[in-house]
């Protein structure tokens, strides 16, 4: 999705339809945490900033769908981490750095719960998504903990 002003075009964002285009997301930016010096990912996830064009453009086609779309965008968001401003996402990638045991204790404690049922999809890593989802919702709570610490 290409957004213009005249002919001249002023941002890109890619967008995506869940559940057979029930709901229709901006996809949200991606970033990463290396707890080693590295440099790759050992942990990366999804996140809107409030005061951007991409957040504001995702609220812009947030509409009342109704229960279906309430139930596919909430199970969406449980991915998708939502901050503040960049500062308060660069301190929390800092929280996260100097707590990664604490990262680690919750990641294990997390096991399957919450994580939805993910079809065997022939020639993919099945174990990679209930990684990825696990991930995200250990990050939700890391983001509530930082907030209450802060």
């Amino acid at each position: 999705m290409t957004l213009y002003y005249h002919q001249t075009a002023l941002a890109q964002f890619q967008g995506i339809a869940l559940d057979g285009g029930r709901c229709f997301v901006i996809v949200p930016d991606m970033s990463g945490i290396s707890f080693s010096e590295y440099g790759h990912w050992d942990i990366s996830y999804r996140y809107y900033e409030i005061n951007t064009l991409r957040y504001k453009l995702q609220r812009f086609y947030r509409q009342d769908g109704g229960a279906d779309y309430e139930y596919d965008f909430g199970r969406f968001m449980e991915c998708v981490l939502v901050f503040d401003s960049e500062n308060e996402r660069k301190q929390f990638e800092m929280y996260v750095k100097q707590n990664e045991s604490h990262y680690r204790e919750l990641y294990s404690a997390q096991g399957d719960a919450g994580l939805p049922y993910f079809p065997v999809l022939e020639g993919y890593n099945m174990e990679k998504f209930r990684e990825d989802y696990r991930n995200a919702l250990v990050m939700q709570k890391l983001l509530e903990e930082f907030r209450i610490n802060i």
